[in-house]
Order: structure tokens, then C-alpha cells, then sequence
């Protein structure tokens, strides 16, 4: 059976025998797989330096007749380290990795690869605010996943309104409106602009304040849990 070379970013490492790790990876070009990884437990293995959480990694790899491949060889391409030098961080790194891991059947997942990547690196920019990372993280793995919430109607069908306070409900995942909501159309302008950017960096760089910020990212978090 021939190799294969991939990009890679570990969802879970778990200790095999005496010397070995079972790696379940997100990869670019062929989803999520499970790979054995002979000896990475040795002090001397070639295997030990491409196989670390919040990474990602170029690997080479022979596909399983089964559910389990092997690893081949394996290199670092970047380390988000600093992700571990915040407990938020490293908490919300966790739980997207486990979501993924969780989510995501053998095989599929290359759509999320990227979104992956740009969620590693902003976390391990310290300088970049958590909420903005969290909220532009969690807007697009629903909108991937298909569990976006509705920015352009209500619950009763009628357009979202400018001048209208509004509430969310989970289980029709939109806004319905109510006198003293707690979400007002810049809550939903930053939404459907979270859905619209391609880094959270923007996001960090509107202005409104840290409440609108807070507010958002917890409701995007809400909705993450609910849905997986």
C-alpha cells in the first residue's frame, strides 16, 4: 500500500503498549484518521518531535486495512506553545480539539482544517484578545458544521430589526424579540461579521467594547455546546 503525506494537527494521544501512541489527526487532504505511532514514546524516536498537541505537523503515513494506519515519519511546521502560558486558552484549545475529535467522523473533516489552524494560531498570539478568538472560532466551526444560528430572520420569520432588543432561543437557534433583551443589532452585526472574516484579528479590532465582545462570545459558546 503506498504513503502518504499530509498536513496534520493532533486531536488525542493515547498510550499503547510500552513504546507506542495511538494518534487520531485532523489533515488537510484526507480528514480525520487514526494512526499508530511505533516507539514515539522512546527517548531517541524520530517520531517524537511531530506528534505534539497545539501544533501543526507534515506527516507521512500508510493507511490501515482497518481504522488504524501508521505513522511513517513526521515533522513540525509550526508550534502554537504559547497557547499553555493562558489557562483560557489552553481550556477553550481543549475543548476545541475534543469537538473535532468528537464531531467529526474517520475520513471527513478536511473543510475544517483550515479554520483549525487560524483557531491554533490566534490562541497562541497572546497579544490578540481571547474573547475575539473565541467567538470568531465558535461562529465558524457552526457555520462549518451547520449549526449556524439564523442572522437575518426571528423565530417568527420576520427580519431582524435595527431598533428591536431581542433574546435567543436555542432550541429554534435564533432571535426572538423582547423589551429587555439582551441582544441589540450590534450584537448581531458582529455576529454576521464574524461569519464574514477570515481571521479573528479582525474581530479584535472593532470598537464597542469589551461587553459587546463578552456578550456575543458567550452566547456563540452557549450554541457550540448545544449542538455538539
Amino acid at each position: 500500500m503506498k504513503t502518504l503525506v499530509d498536513h496534520a494537527i493532533i486531536l488525542s494521544r493515547i498510550d499503547y503498549q510500552e513504546a507506542d501512541r495511538i494518534l487520531t489527526m485532523l489533515t488537510k487532504d484526507h480528514g480525520k484518521i487514526t494512526v499508530i505511532a511505533k516507539g514515539a514514546r522512546k527517548s531517541k524516536s524520530k517520531l517524537a518531535g511531530g506528534i505534539e498537541l497545539f501544533s501543526s505537523n507534515q506527516i507521512t503515513f500508510l493507511p490501515g486495512r482497518g481504522d488504524v494506519g501508521t505513522l511513517v515519519s513526521s515533522r513540525l511546521d509550526e508550534s502554537f506553545h504559547q497557547i499553555i502560558q493562558d489557562v483560557q486558552r489552553t481550556m477553550f484549545a481543549y475543548d476545541v480539539l475534543k469537538a473535532v475529535y468528537g464531531h467529526v467522523e474517520q475520513g471527513a473533516g478536511q473543510d475544517l482544517y483550515g479554520w483549525l489552524c487560524t483557531t491554533l494560531a490566534g490562541l497562541h498570539n497572546l497579544q490578540l484578545s481571547f474573547l475575539a478568538v473565541r467567538l470568531w472560532s465558535d461562529m465558524h466551526f457552526l457555520q462549518l458544521t451547520g449549526h449556524a444560528p439564523n442572522l437575518a430572520m426571528d423565530t417568527s420569520g420576520k427580519s431582524l430589526e435595527k431598533d428591536k432588543l431581542y433574546d435567543f432561543s436555542f432550541e429554534d437557534s435564533g432571535f426572538f424579540v423582547h423589551p429587555s433583551g439582551a441582544f441589540s443589532a450590534d450584537h448581531i452585526k458582529l455576529l454576521r461579521l464574524c461569519l464574514r472574516s477570515t481571521h479573528p484579528r479582525i474581530i479584535a479590532n472593532i470598537s464597542g467594547g469589551d461587553q459587546l465582545l463578552q456578550t456575543t462570545s458567550q452566547l456563540a459558546e452557549r450554541l457550540r455546546q448545544y449542538s455538539i
